[in-house]
């Protein structure tokens, strides 16, 4: 029982029975007892528990309307007749007990016939045999647990900010094979007047889990550490003891514009445009740097203090770092590293003033080599992500645009068009020239997963996350599930196919970074759980928990593994780290668009408990993502919610 979109699954009794429920549709092994909706006493052998929630790889399938037999040798005709069963089932059911005579009466000639023929449970497309849905099959986006008081409780306990920086030692095992170096993630995390501004107004907290103890090989010692970045702003706001700087980015333009005005006029503002330097956004390095980036802004320069017992902590070293006066347009939060030349890609967006893009190409010393102004952008757009291959650069115009006139209507001058043309831009690495391609209205992307030049068709291939608000306006608030999609870009005929090949809402998205602009086989990213109010928060309304990761065949558009988590216990943005000494290591200078052991490696992330009010940084073999976690280490505190990561080898 419960509230609608909410899951109780019965554990296996011992009368054999499996009963699980999801978007109105039960699924029952052959010869259990079947489930009837609103049955308030379980048959005395079942035991209801709430371990398992509606974005398990069970439950998903179920939303989708995929069913197959437990036998993978059944026919595609039992397939049909299952699927069609599920379908046709009116009545939901929970997670409760009757007899198989009631349900058989509601269910109809084609549910019973399923049933003898030994139907048993409904399965995810990351199994084996699965095939890619077709396009017209639902997708499956999150949970609505606004009505449920444990996800709202878990939604404010994620999102609660860290009030203190601290250094601790981390508890847990290293697995065999993890390399020396230091996992950090950026995030918002305001440190005076939480929840009074939007979450993105927050300052950057960057968070770090140091892998140390051996001069070679893998390491044996963990240390945890996480430290604000100190900003320009947030450095004042530190000296004053309160908050100074009002947020900026909410749906209201007259709150939108005093802010601006305030930050101008008392706190020197002008050149961030008034707005804060929050520098909240992402963690990279490169050529020996390490850099906190927020795209309306120039970096941070950051460094990581080691000392002899292993621990280490990080310290802010500049702001606004121009790379010795090479860099004169902001810093995009997702540049491109090329791993076998060493070069970084960036852009730059100004949403207000020609040219409303910049692109730069920096050297594998750190030293600025190329830059041009985009040209052929006829508006201020948000841009927030980017993708390369061996030799292209392929830049974002989609229609989250900058208007003057939304500021006279009461609205954030940054708003979503749904009928506005959405673009790809393509520049050859060393350009000056973007060549435009106009692609599907109607919807925006965020972040990249890869491209890749097609060396037998010649193409590009591009493979993101697109989503499709239903209407225009701001879009900042509002959930919006991302599917994964696949561009092909033809520069010999000027054209572009798109398609969508996944059909899961998922996020945050990562890739071996040794396939960064090569073809990839295997992505991972985090599936859509629960959307939830955040009480404690101003803006934005609702926040968003990931409960399951995902490994997707960009190939083919099939999950290849999945790990669910359980009830509780939320995900953060997976980062791939390459397995010490593996073979796919001492290949990535091949020249072939394709080799082998890419999945050789760890996915590391924060894991928060929120029923316990834990934190761990999970790591999972990157090969077997089904087999669960191989190790939690516990940090000594909970880590809020944050956004992007990597992982930064000592040796780099």
């Amino acid at each position: 029982g419960g509230p609608r979109g909410l899951i109780r699954s019965v554990q296996p009794s011992s009368c054999g029975a499996w009963v699980h429920c999801a978007g109105g549709r039960a699924s029952v092994r052959a010869g259990a007892h079947p489930t009837r909706r609103r049955q308030a006493r379980p048959c005395c052998c079942t035991r209801f528990t709430r371990d398992e929630d509606p974005t398990s790889s069970l439950v998903q399938s179920r939303m989708v309307g995929m069913v197959s037999i437990t036998n993978p040798r059944v026919s595609s005709l039992q397939q049909r007749c299952a699927t069609s069963a599920a379908r046709g089932t009116k009545k939901r059911a929970s997670g409760s007990c009757c007899h198989s005579r009631g349900i058989e009466r509601r269910a109809g000639r084609k549910r019973r016939e399923c049933l003898a023929k030994g139907v048993q449970e409904v399965d995810h497309p990351s199994s084996k045999d699965s095939q890619p849905l077709p396009a017209r099959e639902r997708l499956v986006r999150a949970v609505d647990g606004s009505f449920d008081p444990n996800i709202r409780r878990h939604m404010n306990a994620v999102f609660e900010p860290n009030v203190e920086e601290i250094e601790g030692a981390v508890t847990g095992t290293i697995p065999d094979g993890f390399p020396r170096g230091v996992y950090l993630r950026n995030g918002p995390n305001p440190k005076y007047n939480a929840g009074q501004d939007h979450l993105f107004d927050a300052d950057g907290m960057i968070h770090g889990v140091s892998f140390d103890g051996a001069k070679e090989g893998t390491a044996t010692k963990a240390s945890y550490f996480n430290r604000w970045v100190r900003s320009e702003g947030f450095k004042k706001e530190e000296k004053a003891g309160q908050k100074l700087y009002e947020g900026v980015l909410v749906n209201d333009s007259w709150r939108m514009l005093s802010g601006v005005l305030k930050n101008i006029l008392f706190h020197g503002a002008l050149k961030t445009r008034g707005a804060k330097d929050t520098t909240n956004t992402s963690v990279i390095h490169h050529a020996g740097k390490i850099f906190a980036l927020m795209e309306a802004h120039k970096p941070a320069l950051l460094s990581v203090d080691r000392n002899s017992g292993g621990n280490a902590t990080l310290r802010t070293e500049a702001t606004g770092y121009d790379f010795n006066g090479g860099l004169s347009h902001n810093f995009t939060a997702h540049p491109k590293v090329d791993p076998e030349t060493g070069e970084m890609f960036l852009f730059g967006y100004d949403l207000v003033t020609q040219p409303h893009m910049s692109y730069t190409e920096i050297s594998k010393r750190g030293e600025v080599q190329h830059s041009v102004d985009v040209r052929g952008m006829s508006r201020g757009t948000m841009s927030h992500d980017m993708a390369i291959t061996r030799t292209h650069t392929i830049l974002y115009d989609f229609p989250v645009v900058f208007n003057v006139s939304n500021i006279f209507t009461g609205q954030f001058p940054i708003q979503f068009d749904k009928t506005a043309d959405a673009k790809l831009g393509v520049i050859k690495r060393g350009g000056k020239l973007v060549k435009w391609f106009n692609v599907d209205r109607g919807g925006n992307t965020f972040h990249t997963v890869n491209a890749y030049d097609d060396d037998t068709t010649g193409e590009i291939v591009l493979h993101a996350l697109r989503h499709t608000p239903e209407k225009g306006g701001y879009i900042f608030d509002t959930y919006n599930p991302s599917y994964l999609h696949e561009w092909r870009i033809d520069l010999q005929r000027d054209s572009v196919r798109e398609k969508r090949i996944g059909n899961i809402g998922v996020e945050l998205p990562c890739i071996n970074p040794g396939y960064v602009g090569r073809k990839a086989q295997f992505a991972y990213m985090l599936v859509d759980g629960y959307i939830a109010p955040l009480d404690n928060w101003a803006y934005p309304p609702q926040g968003m928990l990931y409960t399951a990761l995902v490994k997707y065949e960009l190939g083919t558009g099939k999950v290849a593994d999945r790990l669910d988590a359980p009830f509780g216990t939320y995900l953060s943005e997976p980062c791939f780290v390459p397995r010490e000494n593996s073979s796919e290591e001492k290949s990535l200078s091949s020249p072939s668009n394709v080799r082998s052991n890419e999945d050789d490696g760890f996915i590391v992330l924060f894991a928060t408990n929120a029923v316990e009010n834990k934190c761990f940084l999970m790591i999972a073999d990157a090969r077997c993502l089904k087999d669960g976690p191989i190790s939690m280490l516990e940090l000594p505190h909970k880590v809020a919610v944050g956004l992007h990561g990597c992982f930064m080898p000592y040796d780099a």
